[in-house]
């Protein structure tokens, strides 16, 4: 018999196991052909250049990895169809949480070790992979909390992000750091995204959403209002309406990932400091 974990698991590579392959192949032909490269020049520019593929292999897994309704959206929900599985609410939030940790911190070893670390560049392992990981976990939880307004979505995640970033960061930067500290601390922030998750799954599960409505509208109103005006405004062509789509898809999933790359090499780059 199957085990929920392995059916979530399988039904991520079923919806994108081309892309997954995709980034595996590609972390294969990096891993043999940056090697070679900076056999031949280490020069700060090719370096910098270096990282692109991996952002976009980062950025493709993140994707593929994220339980939501819309695919890639940071402001989807839990998806409508695993709702209703008949299994508890815990398997529905710890197997995703579990899986998308695992993998990111996969990623970045493979990363950090196949590929920098056989060319003689000194990389973090733990530190950065655990950050990895939190980070992940918790762009996943907030995608989960049943907020109507994606705009207020996005506000609680950016504020969200950056609360939990301060304190890992802030320890970083103390002279007497202790990576051991560093580490307990990110480790209760991945744990810590357990609980909220199973709150907002269970929330989505009773049918409860937060909604933020000015004074005197009701959200009938308001959503016959958006009906009409939608009907007043078509689409110019099916090409407008397919761009519409997919920016509210994955609009904010360009920059979302931009800033997660950024701050975990910043904390990469303030832990070389205190390495050297």
């Amino acid at each position: 018999m199957r085990t929920p974990a392995f059916a979530i698991a399988y039904g991520i590579w079923c919806r994108h196991r081309t892309t997954l392959v995709a980034s595996m192949t590609t972390l294969v032909v990096l891993a043999l052909s940056y090697p070679v490269i900076f056999s031949w020049t280490r020069a700060p520019a090719v370096v910098v250049i270096s990282i692109f593929p991996l952002v976009v292999v980062f950025g493709a897994v993140l994707n593929a990895l994220q339980v939501v309704e819309e695919a890639g959206s940071m402001t989807s929900s839990y998806p409508r169809s695993m709702l209703v599985l008949p299994v508890r609410t815990r398997t529905l939030v710890l197997w995703p949480l579990i899986i998308l940790s695992l993998v990111m911190v996969l990623l970045w070893l493979v990363t950090a070790i196949v590929i920098y670390r056989l060319s003689d560049f000194w990389m973090h392992l733990l530190l950065p992979a655990l950050a990895l990981a939190a980070l992940m976990a918790w762009f996943q939880v907030l995608s989960w909390l049943p907020i109507a307004n994606p705009l207020l979505r996005v506000a609680v995640m950016a504020v969200s992000i950056t609360a939990l970033g301060t304190l890992p960061a802030g320890l970083s930067m103390l002279y007497y750091h202790s990576p051991a500290l560093i580490a307990t601390s990110l480790v209760v922030i991945i744990a810590a995204a357990y609980p909220l998750g199973l709150a907002a799954v269970a929330c989505d599960r009773r049918g409860y959403v937060l909604r933020v409505w000015p004074g005197g509208l009701r959200p009938s109103r308001v959503a016959v209002r958006a009906r009409q005006s939608r009907r007043r405004q078509p689409y110019r062509s099916a090409v407008a309406a397919q761009f519409w789509y997919e920016w509210n898809c994955h609009g904010l999933m360009l920059p979302g990932f931009v800033f997660v790359i950024g701050f975990l090499i910043s904390m990469v780059t303030l832990l070389g400091k205190g390495h050297e």
